[in-house]
């Protein structure tokens, strides 16, 4: 019996998960192409959103475009030093991998989150202050219909899941 539930089960749990992470994968992708990291700060901000949240959140939105160009640059040397990574070199040179790409890559994140750190400090994040920003941040017409749109969305979603659960 259990051979028989399991992969049922497991294959409905993965496609959940996955389905889960590939939705937030694609609206974090849109995020980050349509918005610049001050405009979303100052959203969060006018949301009244916790600095404590807020901080991490600007602090690590900048830290992965730096981080992502580390990395090719990282390959990119490896690759010219005729040590190519790929997942048959990690797992035959893991020592090999550990050296070229390890530790280059962990020295390039310190240097660039004392570099953040320091940008941040300088630009006051930390003064108990209430920030102002260039950027106007507001509820507009376009948001009102965005946000009814979703709601109906949502609304028939669930509408529908409710209809089919009576039918059994």
């Amino acid at each position: 019996m259990l051979a028989q539930v399991l992969p049922i089960h497991l294959s409905s749990v993965i496609t959940f998960f996955l389905l889960r992470i590939l939705t937030i994968a694609l609206a974090l992708n849109i995020l980050f192409q349509t918005t610049e990291i001050s405009e979303l700060i100052a959203a969060l901000q006018a949301s009244h959103i916790p600095q404590v949240i807020v901080i991490p959140v600007a602090i690590i939105l900048r830290f992965l475009p730096s981080l992502k160009q580390d990395v090719l640059y990282i390959k990119q040397g490896m690759k010219t030093r005729g040590v190519g990574l790929s997942f048959w070199r990690i797992i035959s040179h893991p020592a090999q991998t550990y050296e070229g790409f390890l530790i280059p890559i962990l020295m390039r994140l310190l240097m660039t989150a004392t570099e953040l750190s320091a940008s941040a400090e300088t630009r006051g994040i930390s003064y108990p202050c209430e920030k102002t920003h260039y950027i106007l941040v507001d509820f507009r017409l376009r948001d009102s219909i965005l946000l009814i749109g979703m709601l109906a969305l949502f609304a028939v979603v669930i509408w529908t899941s409710f209809q089919s659960i009576s039918l059994f």
